[in-house]
């Protein structure tokens, strides 16, 4: 079942939250047909993110990280107080 956009979180945000998730492992296009983006993009939003640690794999399968689970931890703060001070 598709995951629902947030408005227009940037893709690599996305890519995150759907393997954020109960903490899945999936394909480069599980995470395309999921957040119904491009393969392109998906990969090329997957290589930056397995680059900088975010994101690991395993053959054909990604997973995000520690790393990757506080960031996104720290967006979701960040944008709380945001929201909070609106």
């Amino acid at each position: 079942m598709p995951v629902a956009r947030v408005g227009s979180l940037p893709p690599y945000l996305d890519i995150l939250r759907v393997l954020a998730k109960g903490r899945r492992r999936m394909t480069t296009t599980e995470i395309g047909r999921e957040l119904n983006i491009s393969p392109s993009t998906v990969r090329y939003n997957i290589m930056k993110l397995e680059r900088d640690g975010y994101v690991a794999r395993d053959g054909k399968w990604y997973y995000i990280t520690d790393k990757g689970m506080e960031l996104l931890r720290n967006v979701a703060r960040e944008l709380m107080e945001v929201v909070g001070n609106g």
